[in-house]
């Protein structure tokens, strides 16, 4: 399904199946996505502020260069995820599982993620300014 530069936003897709969807360019700007079916999908560069993800399985998802500002993954689990140049500004992260992903350079200003997990991320060159871990 090819949704590039599609525009939902404020769109509830809660539990539906967007499976090998292309989302690449997307505005899903306060979209919810809760338990939304995503095996398969593209969302790198797409917009996604003030999306709900929480307790959403993005395991391996391409978020490259994401808007992702004011989002919620509380308990999304983002294993090995491509999060390169993403921007987390004000995102609620908490528990939210990070392992493995790929964080380099990614904005993390002001993010909200106490039991947050972290392990074997690369976080390199990622800003983290005033967020809470």
């Amino acid at each position: 399904m090819n949704l590039t530069d599609a525009v939902l936003t404020d769109t509830n897709l809660t539990r539906a199946s967007l499976h090998d969807a292309n989302l690449t360019h997307a505005n899903l700007t306060g979209a919810n996505l809760t338990g939304t079916n995503l095996t398969g999908v593209n969302l790198s560069t797409a917009a996604l502020p003030g999306v709900n993800l929480s307790g959403t399985n993005l395991t391996g998802k391409n978020f490259a260069s994401a808007d992702l500002t004011d989002a919620v993954l509380t308990d999304a689990t983002l294993t090995g995820a491509v999060l390169t140049d993403a921007n987390l500004t004000r995102a609620n992260l908490e528990r939210t599982e990070f392992a493995r992903a790929d964080l380099r350079r990614a904005t993390l200003n002001g993010a909200f993620a106490p039991g947050t997990g972290f392990a074997d991320a690369n976080l390199t060159g990622a800003k983290i300014d005033g967020w809470t871990i």
